[in-house]
């Protein structure tokens, strides 16, 4: 139900990524570290493992039923039957396929950078500070209703239709484990909350015209499906992996210059080349 959700902020503190700049253009102290993290992830003695959780916490959302007053204290078989009503789409997903497609892509994602991955149902007697735990702890399909219109070449002339867009949102809890090596371990094991969003949102493309003295729209549209959720749900995976490994290898050139560095990281999906800027690349939120 969704009277059950965590209420998480959404404060948003990442930058957005500005002019990106090749990475050979930087000098070689800047260079150094970023690089050394990509290549110890090639390297079985160096890599940095990640045991990952995956919970099955779904959840619908609609502006619509913001709307409602106190929607969160209504009875629980009331709450069922607004969101059938005011929720046209995301009622349709079939969560288990949703949830499928979060967690294999976020897994087989994480791997593609030669991460070492492993089942948070396995303990790790001896964790050291390159293992990092990594939960996925809420998804929600939020449903956002909008009017989009048509106006023809008379000012008085126009088509309003009412459209549903989507957001898929992601949260996700890291935590570095805990290492007796560690000069820091209350710096370590302080929880931090990653929350993560994309949507779609169509619009109408077309025209009023006349025919036989009728006023008539004409227009394309897209409308949402539940396989628009489910293209989000692959996609927001991947970005939730490519800027994991961006944090943890800003990170990593963080702790190995004191802070001297001041550039961001990150690297690309395809080709795992590294680029720099002055602000930061990835979109996590974090909360």
């Amino acid at each position: 139900m969704i009277s059950n959700k965590v209420n998480y902020s959404k404060n948003l503190i990442a930058g957005l990524m500005l002019v990106v700049l090749a990475f050979y253009s930087m000098d070689a102290y800047s260079q150094k570290h970023a690089l050394e993290f990509r290549n110890n992830q090639y390297n079985k003695n160096k890599k940095d493992t990640i045991i990952i959780d995956f919970q099955n916490n779904i959840f619908r959302d609609s502006d619509k039923l913001g709307l409602i007053k106190q929607f969160e204290s209504l009875e629980a078989s009331h709450q069922e039957e607004l969101i059938n009503k005011y929720i046209k789409v995301a009622t349709k997903v079939n969560d288990s396929i949703l949830f499928d497609i979060i967690k294999t892509r976020i897994k087989e994602s994480l791997e593609g950078y030669d991460f070492c991955i492993i089942d948070s149902s396995i303990s790790l007697e001896h964790p050291s500070k390159n293992v990092h735990y990594l939960s996925l702890i809420q998804i929600e399909m939020e449903e956002v209703n909008y009017f989009d219109t048509i106006f023809g070449s008379n000012p008085s002339q126009m088509f309003a239709k009412e459209i549903t867009g989507i957001n898929l949102n992601l949260w996700l809890s890291y935590k570095q484990a805990s290492s007796s090596s560690s000069s820091n371990n209350n710096d370590n094991n302080k929880e931090i909350i990653f929350y993560h969003s994309n949507g779609f949102y169509p619009y109408m493309y077309g025209d009023l015209v006349v025919s036989n003295g009728e006023l008539y729209a004409q227009y394309d549209l897209e409308e949402t499906n539940p396989n628009h959720f489910y293209n989000l749900a692959y996609k927001n995976s991947g970005l939730v992996a490519q800027y994991f490994f961006n944090f943890l290898m800003n990170k990593y050139v963080y702790q190995n210059t004191e802070d001297e560095d001041k550039y961001y990281y990150s690297i690309d999906p395809s080709t795992k080349t590294i680029y720099y800027d002055d602000e930061p690349f990835d979109m996590f939120e974090v909360l």
